[in-house]
């Protein structure tokens, strides 16, 4: 009986050490993707930051970062910079596209694309290129700037956690 009991016992030490391993293998390979993706989103942040810098100094765009008008007209600036706007000022599909597969690659390139089509779908309409304010300009870079500080996010983890921040709570 003893030992019928330390086989079955050994058994299971055995499979708990093989599943915590294929954990950690996974684990590593998540950790890789995330190291990668992060680079990817920081590199992007600093060629946004480089642009913020030159509009900043860009001559043309006067007043205080304080002022909505300048606060619009310097996101405009930034995302002429990049490339996301045509010459006419709006932002199209084609040009994201093309510049999102020339910064990014594999699961990144979907999600910038899905957070680009996602900010310009929301708050496209507001983009009004002949509008010297430039409103529409800063909620479009802002709704770009809050997707890409989570790009790297898990999607499958942040809706696991949006749905139990959502879940009833049972009153005691």
């Amino acid at each position: 009986m003893k030992t019928a009991m330390f086989c079955i016992w050994l058994i299971l030490v055995v499979v708990v050490v093989h599943v915590h391993c294929q954990d950690d293998e996974m684990d590593e390979e998540k950790s890789e993707e995330y190291r990668q993706c992060n680079k990817e989103r920081r590199r992007a942040l600093v060629s946004l930051k480089k642009n913020l810098e030159f509009c900043d100094n860009d001559k043309t765009i006067e007043g205080s970062r304080c002022d909505p008008a300048v606060r619009g007209c310097l996101c405009k600036c930034v995302l002429a910079k990049e490339g996301i706007l045509d010459e006419n000022g709006a932002v199209t599909i084609e040009a994201v596209k093309e510049i999102v597969e020339n910064r990014a690659s594999g699961e990144l390139q979907t999600r910038f694309l899905t957070l680009l089509e996602g900010c310009l779908q929301e708050h496209g309409s507001l983009i009004k290129p002949e509008d010297p304010a430039c409103g529409g300009y800063e909620v479009f870079g802002h709704c770009l700037e809050g997707g890409i500080e989570k790009i790297c996010e898990d999607p499958e983890q942040e809706t696991t956690e949006l749905e139990a921040a959502e879940a009833p709570k049972d009153e005691l």
